[in-house]
């Protein structure tokens, strides 16, 4: 009861849920509304492409979200080291076009795809949250990404060109931020080859880390587009964007939450009790509703039984992956331990990428629920290494606890 009356008592906290629970509906309703009027082809290819865009948003991010994640800077701070984030980010995607380039060349596609994951992503640069976390307003900067998603529904619903309606919306959104910054802060535009350099030093392990995670967080859905029937994709990216979407509510949460430990160390635990709830009322929201969602819009001839197992398979992500995320920030990333998390994403995502290697070189055909239990399993073993860690420095701190009470 407690922490209910912390909750309410906490406006941002309120309103970023709420914003959140927008954004996580919107996306859904977007592959509903494509579904509906192209087909289930139309779906598995813009979901490839947002895989695609996922994945390399990663890389060109940098890890800059951890400059808001973990210190809460000025307004003065925010508005000066606006346009370097930009500029850093902008380099970034030239890199990751490079990259696009080297992905078509060895897995081939349609190109168009690999056009439109660039073009989303240079858009994408301006979006800098940091002056919106500065200013306790978390939630402004969700509400005007769910207004960046109803925009593309909207544009959707008229009969723009699917990828036409993703651009537009990524191209109104930017405006938007840019415009916030233009307005409220210098007109000048400052970059600082300081920070610039700064972000490449202090980032690039963790950086590392987190785009091995996204090939089997983000990627996945393009990875098993690869390997797998157009009806078995479906059925795994459908379900994976109502987790994707759940995953999204709760990273935006830890962000609040951390940005208050490390400032004013005051509720900072009330997001990952919201965390934990949220991801099992939507664990149990899934496994009751959504064989029936799924029939109702679902275009395809599907097995009851596979489905269900999916869906209880994919739903389990969000149990395990809360636990990782908890585990990743207040444990590896508090503590700057990111070598130890590389390691251990490493190893736990050679449970995901090996079977879909094997079965590639084999043609061998993998169902929606195997796939599901590969991506579940990443978190599994990531957790079970966790333990081990602890489980050595608790026996290498008591060892010498013994080992000085002897010397006494």
């Amino acid at each position: 009861m407690l922490i209910v009356r912390s909750i309410l008592a906490d406006k941002e906290s309120v309103l970023s849920i709420a914003s959140q629970a927008i954004n996580l509906f919107i996306p859904i309703a977007i592959m509903l509304l494509i579904n509906d009027k192209y087909g289930s082809h139309a779906v598995v290819k813009y979901e490839v492409v947002l895989s695609l865009i996922a994945f390399f948003s990663v890389f060109q991010d940098f890890s800059t979200s951890y400059l808001f994640t973990y210190r809460r800077f000025s307004k003065k701070i925010c508005f000066k080291y606006f346009c370097t984030i930009v500029s850093f980010k902008l380099t970034a995607s030239i890199i990751c076009s490079i990259l696009l380039c080297f992905l078509y060349v060895f897995l081939g596609g349609d190109p168009f795809n690999y056009f439109m994951a660039f073009a989303v992503l240079i858009l994408s640069s301006f979006d800098v949250p940091l002056i919106f976390f500065s200013e306790g307003k978390s939630y402004l900067h969700s509400f005007l990404y769910a207004l960046k998603s109803f925009s593309c529904f909207i544009f959707i619903l008229i009969g723009l060109d699917v990828f036409l309606a993703l651009f537009l919306s990524c191209l109104c959104f930017s405006i938007l931020i840019f415009f916030n910054y233009y307005k409220k802060g210098e007109s000048k535009f400052y970059i600082s080859k300081r920070i610039f350099v700064f972000l490449f030093k202090k980032y690039k392990t963790v950086t590392l880390t987190e785009t091995i995670t996204a090939i089997f967080s983000q990627l996945d859905s393009y990875l098993v587009s690869a390997v797998a029937n157009e009806k078995t994709v479906f059925i795994y990216v459908s379900i994976r964007k109502a987790i994707r979407a759940s995953n999204v509510v709760m990273n935006y949460l830890f962000r609040i939450s951390f940005t208050r430990y490390k400032s004013d160390n005051e509720n900072w635990k009330i997001p990952i009790y919201l965390i934990l709830i949220i991801s099992t009322f939507i664990i149990i929201c899934l496994n009751l509703f959504g064989e029936s969602i799924f029939i109702m819009y679902a275009d395809i001839n599907y097995d009851s039984n596979i489905l269900k197992l999916t869906i209880f398979t994919q739903s389990m992500i969000l149990l395990v992956g809360s636990l990782k995320s908890i585990i990743r920030n207040i444990y590896f990333f508090a503590n700057s331990k990111f070598k130890e998390h590389l390691l251990f994403t490493v190893i736990s995502s050679a449970v995901f990428i090996i079977p879909l290697y094997v079965a590639s070189s084999n043609s061998l055909a993998l169902d929606a629920a195997e796939l599901s239990f590969y991506r579940v399993m990443t978190d599994v073993i990531y957790l079970l290494l966790f333990l081990i860690l602890l489980i050595v420095v608790f026996l290498r701190k008591k060892n010498n606890e013994t080992i000085g009470g002897f010397k006494k």
